[in-house]
């Protein structure tokens, strides 16, 4: 069953849209980080090797002014056990009343804690096609694993994926899939959902239209008084290998946590 089956897609000239994440652990501690065009957060997790003991987060670039203060939230992990499959761990927290991308981050420093990753990174890559299609192609410490051709939000190829919504039902479908290929599924999806942003016209449709509830910013009774940050934009297209470059000391723990 490949997932890097070949794409018709044409392409269009608008660029691509990158996210990379980068794990290290090293002792009792696990440090996470995360960039793309629209983020670029930091998560730090200590663990007693059987469950969390403190889990913080430092949001260096975001979207909506509120986005750092839901970075507190992250203090509902302490006391879970460490976990190697991401999603068990977001079955027990809703994440709605999380930052999607600190959670998503700290679920998968965790993750990568239990199973004794040291080093993990993934680089996720979206482009655009002219009929409105999105070709997502995912790299698992530099090897690709994983691409995705996506039109109305369904998996269109590879043929295993077929038919799966990337909204509807997602959840449960990744549960029913192998450990690895679980991960690197949810990290796709992720990076396919924002990306969206990037073509997104804001004098057509605002940045946060449709999206109440989505996350902790965005819940009803915040997200009426959640300023957008109108200098957060990072364009990687021509330059991806810049992504994380001033975190590379801090991962390799030659900073303070």
């Amino acid at each position: 069953m490949s997932n890097l089956e070949d794409s018709k897609i044409h392409l269009t000239n608008g660029g691509a849209f990158h996210r990379r994440i980068q794990i290290r652990s090293r002792g009792l501690e696990t440090r996470a980080a995360l960039e793309d065009d629209f983020h670029h957060f930091r998560v730090v997790i200590r663990h007693d090797e059987k469950c969390v003991v403190a889990a913080r987060s430092e949001s260096l670039r975001h979207p909506f002014d509120l986005c750092p203060a839901a970075g507190q939230r992250l203090e509902e992990l302490i006391g879970m056990p460490l976990r190697a499959r991401v999603d068990s761990l977001t079955r027990e927290i809703d994440a709605r009343q999380q930052c999607t991308h600190q959670f998503d981050l700290a679920c998968l420093a965790i993750a990568a804690t239990q199973r004794g990753d040291t080093a993990t990174e993934y680089h996720a890559q979206v482009t655009m096609g002219s009929g409105g299609e999105k070709l997502g192609e995912l790299e698992l410490n530099g090897k690709a694993v994983m691409r995705w051709e996506v039109k109305d939000q369904m998996i269109v190829l590879p043929v295993a994926y077929a038919g799966q919504s990337i909204t509807q039902g997602f959840a449960a479908y990744c549960s029913t899939l192998p450990d690895t290929e679980a991960e690197a599924a949810l990290v796709l999806r992720r990076a396919l959902f924002v990306s969206g942003a990037r073509w997104l016209d804001p004098t057509e449709q605002p940045f946060s239209a449709g999206l109440t509830g989505g996350c902790w910013v965005l819940a009803p009774n915040r997200k009426n008084s959640a300023i957008r940050l109108n200098n957060n934009f990072r364009d990687f297209n021509s330059s991806p290998s810049l992504i994380l470059q001033d975190d590379l000391h801090w991962l390799e723990f030659a900073g303070p946590s």
